[in-house]
């Protein structure tokens, strides 16, 4: 079973394993950056507004 077969399976649409970058990656924006912290912040997620 290839990857996207496995994510359509499940009804996923979008590969949450893409993106490998914090301040680009869809699933931290969504799920991590309202209850993580972490003292360098700036370093990992960049601006948490955007």
């Amino acid at each position: 079973m290839k990857l996207h077969d496995l994510l359509a399976h499940h009804g996923i649409v979008a590969n949450p394993f893409a993106d490998e970058d914090a301040q680009t990656d869809p699933v931290f924006q969504g799920r991590c950056r309202a209850s993580t912290f972490h003292p360098q912040w700036d370093k990992i997620y960049g601006d948490p507004s955007s």
